[in-house]
């Protein structure tokens, strides 16, 4: 009884450790982590630049608007 439990045990033991070394060494899913890293960095540089844009586009418009109420 107490020799199979230690083969149990040992079995479990290296199972776990064939599963941790397998999971180390799995680079499939890095590619798409990556991939995600980038698409977040090129979203914030929309989203910064839109920011940035509508901003100046607001200026623009009101400039217009005062100038056309102006001239009224």
């Amino acid at each position: 009884m107490e020799h199979s439990r230690s083969r149990r045990n040992s079995r479990t033991r290296h199972g776990l450790q064939d599963l941790t070394r397998r999971f180390f060494d799995d680079t499939s899913g890095s590619t798409v982590i990556e991939y995600g890293l980038i698409m977040a960095m090129i979203f914030l540089a929309i989203v910064t630049a839109m920011r940035y844009f509508s901003d100046q586009t607001g200026a623009m418009y009101n400039y217009i608007s005062a100038g056309l109420n102006k001239g009224s």
